[in-house]
């Protein structure tokens, strides 16, 4: 009995959920003007496409509901691109101006809470009466522009036609890559007038070459004269190094001796101002001396010349006429070697005779 009774209880809850349930279905998606208070007045709107739109939709102004939708039919049903009408019921209580305009949104986002048609009242102080039309047509709006802002909407077609002005000058390249990537017979773009060449068949090529390479590789034989030429080509490298190191010595000792040759010469120049000054001096004093010397001839010839005469000592030992003479022409002799000598000295002096040095 209990449990009878229990279940009879849990039953009437369950009914309790599906009749509000059924009710909130009514009155929120299918049948709304079965709740609308007072009376209310036809409106006639037309748009192109109504697809969404059926009796019972939804009519709001800023938001809230004001009517719904009485019915749908063509405006010339001989001529269908000329629209659709929609007849709505406004409520009475609220007046629409003459100016006003309708908006839908289009197929795809219509629900989730957003009435599918807006009126939008102008600023008319004329109101609409019973059976009047929006003499504008209504427009429908883009169900993007919905979820989306205006400029984000304009900078994505923006960039789908700056997308598809890129893709069509893509075009050609595209064609010429596909030309390009065709499959080609190496055979057949080898022979006279046949195709030219392109990837496909350089691709093919290349294989070819890669394998023959790797025959060749393969072989025992190629591989220890490959081996035997990598070895002398890392010995001739290890020579070049050997070489390179010896010429940079040789460079080096080389710089040296420019150096040391450079010393040398700032000596010698140094030495031969030296020996310049010393041969002057020399010069000096040799001259100085070449005069005593000539004056001390000049004596001797006097005192030779008065030996000669018989006067003295010496004169009497000079008696000997050949003594004599040759005693005199020696004299003369030596007194003419010490005057050109003299006279040498002096044109050196002057820059007239020129000293070489040679190395």
């Amino acid at each position: 009995m209990e449990d009878t009774r229990r279940n009879i209880m849990v039953g009437g809850f369950v009914l309790c959920g599906l009749a509000a349930l059924v009710a909130l279905v009514v009155m929120f998606g299918y049948q709304p003007r079965m709740f609308y208070r007072g009376n209310t007045y036809e409106l006639n709107l037309q748009f192109d496409s109504v697809a969404g739109i059926r009796a019972g939709t939804l009519v709001t102004a800023h938001g809230k509901a004001i009517g719904h939708v009485q019915h749908v039919e063509f405006v010339n049903p001989s001529v269908l691109s000329s629209g659709v009408k929609v007849v709505v019921a406004i409520e009475s209580m609220y007046q629409i101006p003459d100016d006003s305009t309708a908006t839908t949104v289009e197929a795809g986002f219509i629900g989730g809470g957003r009435p599918p048609i807006e009126i939008h009242p102008g600023t008319s102080t004329a109101m609409l009466p019973d059976g009047g039309s929006i003499v504008e047509k209504g427009q429908i709006i883009n169900a993007a522009s919905t979820l989306f802002p205006k400029e984000i909407m304009d900078a994505f077609f923006d960039t789908t036609s700056q997308i598809q002005g890129a893709a069509v000058k893509l075009q050609p390249v595209l064609d010429d890559l596909h030309v390009m990537l065709t499959p080609q017979d190496p055979a057949a773009v080898d022979t006279p007038g046949g195709p030219a060449g392109n990837l496909a068949s350089a691709s093919v090529r290349l294989d070819a070459m890669l394998k023959h390479f790797n025959t060749i590789i393969g072989d025992p034989d190629k591989q220890g004269q490959i081996l035997a030429t990598i070895e002398n080509l890392h010995a001739m490298s290890e020579d070049g190094k050997q070489l390179a190191a010896e010429l940079r010595t040789a460079t080096a000792d080389f710089q040296g001796m420019v150096k040391n040759a450079d010393g040398v010469a700032i000596k010698m120049s140094e030495s031969l101002v030296n020996v310049d000054s010393q041969i002057n001096a020399v010069s000096q004093q040799t001259i100085a001396d070449l005069e005593q010397a000539g004056l001390a001839l000049r004596h001797l010839t006097a005192i030779t010349e008065a030996a000669a005469n018989g006067e003295g000592t010496v004169g009497k030992l000079l008696r000997d006429d050949r003594l004599y003479e040759s005693l005199v022409l020696t004299s003369r002799r030596m007194a003419e070697t010490a005057e050109e000598l003299r006279l040498l000295v002096k044109e050196w002096q002057k820059g007239r005779i020129k000293i070489q040095f040679s190395m």
